[in-house]
């Protein structure tokens, strides 16, 4: 992991992925999620994101070559126009994973 990053194809089957981002859409649709200062909506530990990285612990922690256990979790809904800014995760997120999840087609 020289550039500090590793990319991950077909990390999630395409039918998981697609299952957590609409439980997301309608968790937002149902609750009207908080939202970033960006106004795009988000929650803090959502249960099927928090699974999802229970579940690919150790394939994650093989990958990284150290145990890796899930300390937080933070899904959020990217609409056409918004963007990942540069950022700083909390200390206790030594390593981060970013999964897209559902798109449109624009």
């Amino acid at each position: 992991m020289e550039e500090n990053y590793l990319l991950l194809r077909n990390f999630l089957s395409f039918k998981q992925a697609t299952s957590i981002g609409n439980e997301m859409l309608d968790f937002h649709k149902k609750y009207r999620c908080q939202k970033d200062d960006m106004g795009r909506p988000y929650v803090k530990d959502f249960i099927p994101s928090l699974e999802l990285l229970c579940m690919q612990a150790s394939t994650l922690s093989e990958l990284y070559g150290e145990i890796l256990l899930p300390s937080a979790s933070f899904t959020r809904i990217y609409y056409n126009g918004h963007s990942l800014k540069k950022h700083v995760d909390k200390d206790c997120c030594e390593v981060g994973i970013t999964t897209h999840l559902i798109g449109d087609s624009a």
